[in-house]
């Protein structure tokens, strides 16, 4: 208002030439001390084009008018040569405190902008300045700049990524470019770049990563950075979905501007599938909330689950997972999902659809998964399962395969830990092994058990039984259909597709060997065993002895033994089988 009195007051005094003139070198007065440049971004992520944007600030006591004020860019590889972005019109005035905001063209934020222009900032070394007539108001240099026309004290380093240049405080100009702004995590058109109370996310972490049944608890970390201008005092925030709903509460301690607190939420979800995740804290003074989004989490049957891993293969094998689709589940095509081991990045699935029930065997070398296969084909070794065309269920990644870790360090809850990510991101299934988890050891794999939970991965997760070691392609040992304790085979009449040997060893039972009899009982096929303790076993007999001689038609023994841990046998089992004649 003083600025108002003013001009009337020259106006009738003096000769209206005089007073133009007094007028002009006023608002230059004004608008030097008052309107500064807040808040650059000339590096939007993705496409720069209609993501770039100036912000101003009147950071005085009264409005001051934008007449004759315009914004320069100037080219750092060229030197102290100024081209024009905008030019204010004689009418605009900013009011004391208040933000314009000048935007380029193709601006598609909600933030609503007050000038659209032709921006093209570059990333640097460069700079953008105010100026009214021959006064520079206001200057930011940023990047590696030499000439001290382009920036005050000394440049800013700058900032790239998405990350904005911003004044912190906001409006406070000390004529130090390296000093007076920051590189904002989040962009802030059109709103303060620092408030007084206010907290940045750092981090979060979500343990465990899914759970495959909804209503299980996860625990959320989070680490806090107070990115106020305020000491922030302890308050109690809440974690709630994206519709509102109350999952859990925690405490932050009491935090100085800068300082990094950390906090812990116990949650639980009766939804299943994807549960955004939202943190609500109380502004003090402010009477309004700090909200942030802190991630999502998946609760409930995972679309696509890991079935099995071969982190260690015996010498000559490669190491593989093996995906599968749910029975129950619908069919899935793994079209940018991914995966991703401990510390690693994610690499992307094949491009596959699966059907419900299907399997598929990612490996690090698909040849050299195929060669092992055939390998123990060829050797005679019982193959768990009639094997398929390898083409219709193994593949390579099409990003290049992990390091599988084996032995944990020091410290560290496991060896490995692999995670699937859905389209979005959000992780749907995981399994770990080695250290506070199961290990299976060299040559043999790690098989799902059906039915289990991820709350607890030495349930969810057992050494394969399979004589090889493994079953890539077949159903996993640890779920084969067993009735009782006894050895049954299927079927007992066999020709040329040999017979499945089925049974269980039970709680005590630490070993197991079995092998094939003639009538009298002479041993003429060694089947192998394993001391891998209680649960199912499936072996395949294909008819013939250890040399490789198909035996003859007729009744054959088979015997199990079983073993404690001291070696003592504890059973026998005997069944007969039948060899019958081959097909014509």
């Amino acid at each position: 208002m003083i600025l108002v009195d003013l001009r009337r007051f020259l106006n009738l005094l003096l000769f209206p030439a005089t007073a133009a003139l007094l007028m002009v070198l006023l608002d230059v007065t004004c608008a030097r001390a008052a309107v500064v440049l807040n808040e650059v971004l000339y590096d939007p992520a993705g496409a720069d084009g209609g993501g770039e944007f100036v912000e101003i600030v009147n950071t005085g006591p009264d409005p001051v008018s934008l007449g004759n004020i315009v914004l320069e860019f100037a080219n750092g590889a060229v030197g102290d040569v100024w081209e024009v972005r905008w030019r204010a019109t004689a009418a605009e005035v900013l009011g004391s405190g208040h933000r314009y905001l000048i935007v380029d063209r193709g601006w598609d934020e909600a933030v609503a902008a007050d000038a659209v222009v032709a921006l093209g900032l570059q990333n640097g070394p460069d700079a953008v300045r105010l100026r009214r007539g021959q006064e520079v108001l206001d200057l930011l240099g940023y990047g590696a700049l030499e000439q001290e026309a382009l920036f005050e004290g000394r440049p800013h380093a700058g900032a790239v990524g998405g990350r904005s240049l911003a004044r912190r405080p906001d409006g406070v100009d000390t004529d130090h470019n390296d000093l007076d702004w920051h590189a904002a995590e989040e962009p802030t058109p059109g709103r303060p770049n620092v408030e007084r109370w206010s907290y940045r996310l750092e981090d979060y972490q979500l343990t465990p990563p899914a759970r495959s049944l909804a209503g299980e608890q996860f625990e959320l970390l989070v680490s806090w950075r107070n990115d106020g201008l305020d000491l922030y005092p302890s308050v109690t925030g809440l974690l709630h979905d994206v519709h509102g709903a109350v999952l859990g509460g925690f405490t932050l301690a009491e935090s100085a501007p800068g300082a990094l607190v950390h906090g812990a939420v116990v949650w639980s979800s009766s939804a299943e599938g994807n549960v955004e995740l939202h943190l609500a804290l109380p502004r003090p003074g402010e009477g309004d909330t700090l909200r942030m989004r802190a991630g999502s989490a998946w609760t409930g049957p995972a679309p696509v689950r890991f079935s099995e891993v071969m982190a260690a293969p015996a010498a000559g094998g490669p190491e593989w997972i093996e995906l599968e689709v749910p029975h129950d589940a619908v069919d899935l095509d793994l079209d940018r999902w991914s995966f991703a081991d401990e510390g690693g990045g994610r690499r992307a699935l094949p491009s596959r659809v699966l059907a419900r029930g299907d399997r598929l065997v990612l490996t690090a070398d698909e040849d050299g998964l195929a060669a092992w296969i055939r390998d123990l084909q060829a050797a005679d070794v019982p193959w768990p399962c009639a094997t398929a065309d390898l083409s219709l269920f193994v593949d390579e990644s099409p990003d290049g395969w992990p390091v599988l870790n084996n032995t944990a360090s020091d410290g560290d809850p496991w060896a490995d830990r692999l995670v699937i990510h859905d389209p979005q991101g959000v992780i749907v299934d995981w399994v770990a092994w080695g250290g506070e988890y199961p290990s299976p050891g060299t040559g043999r794999s790690l098989e799902r058990i059906d039915g289990s939970v991820m709350m607890d991965l030495s349930r969810a997760w057992r050494s394969s039984t399979a004589a090889v070691g493994s079953t890539p392609g077949c159903p996993n040992s640890v779920n084969a259909p067993v009735s009782g304790s006894g050895l049954s085979a299927s079927p007992t009449v066999f020709a040329d597709g040999g017979t499945s040997l089925v049974f269980r060893l039970d709680r005590g039972e630490t070993a197991w060997d079995l092998c094939v009899l003639d009538l009298d009982t002479r041993v003429v096929r060694s089947l192998g065993g394993d001391g891998l303790g209680p649960g199912p076993r499936t072996v395949v007999w294909n008819g013939t002895t250890d040399d490789g001689t198909a035996v003859a038609a007729g009744p054959w023994l088979v015997l199990l033994r079983t073993r404690d841990a001291a070696g003592r046998i504890l059973r026998r089992n005997r069944i007969v089988v039948v060899r019958g004649l081959e097909r014509p």
